[in-house]
């Protein structure tokens, strides 16, 4: 009855194991998604506070003219 009990945890976690393996790919794709949106955000607010700084420049060039 324990060997029972014992075999159907084991085959129980092995299952779950071979679950959680199944669903990896899919995790590492999510987080290579996530990794690139983070980066293209950076890079967007890196342009805005570019043009930003360009149109100040712009404006205190023509004030000192």
């Amino acid at each position: 009855m324990f060997r029972q009990q014992a075999a159907a945890i084991q085959l129980e976690d092995f299952e779950s194991g071979s679950r959680f393996r199944a669903r990896q790919p899919g995790l590492g794709m999510e987080k290579h998604c996530l990794y690139f949106l983070s980066v293209l955000f950076f890079l967007s607010v890196l342009l805005l506070f570019d043009e930003f700084f360009y149109c100040n420049l712009q404006f205190l060039l023509l004030l000192l003219s």
